[in-house]
């Protein structure tokens, strides 16, 4: 099990969904809308990984005090929310321009860079990566994210 990952876990239309970059949470519970089994906030804010039975899982941690492995799900999808002074566009991107992205959410209260250790966790995964870029509106990112995830 890894250290602690700043990010959100969430289950969108069944699928995991971990969050990494700006303004992660309020556009996501946007998307989740009523909350049910399918579609909720697992946890903001702080994630670990693992791999069970060769699929890379994410579950709530809290400063690798504790971690809470009944609400593991395996992640399907990793998006990249971009912030205000960033320029890309919107669509799937590769692992490595994910892993690029995300590097402040990665190495997050880290001693090392652990970009290497998130390539490895990512080795053999069947992932989803889309970057969506900064809008004015919530509204627009939302319906960036709902296109990603169908």
């Amino acid at each position: 099990m890894t250290k602690t990952y700043y990010g959100d876990l969430f289950k969108v239309n069944g699928k995991g969904v971990v969050v990494f970059g700006h303004g992660k949470t309020m556009v996501m519970r946007a998307v989740v809308g009523e909350e049910t089994d399918d579609n909720r906030l697992i946890n903001n804010d702080c994630i670990c990984f693992d791999i069970k039975d060769g699929n890379l899982i994410a579950m709530p941690d809290f400063f690798g005090i504790k971690q809470i492995p009944e609400k593991a799900c395996k992640v399907d999808v990793m998006l990249y929310h971009e912030g205000e002074d960033e320029n890309g566009d919107y669509g799937k991107i590769d692992e490595e321009t994910f892993i690029n992205k995300a590097e402040f959410n990665i190495n997050f209260h880290a001693d090392v860079d652990r970009k290497n250790e998130m390539r490895d966790l990512l080795k053999g995964q069947n992932i989803s990566f889309y970057d969506i870029p900064w809008c004015e509106t919530e509204e627009e990112r939302k319906n960036m994210i709902i296109k990603a995830l169908e």
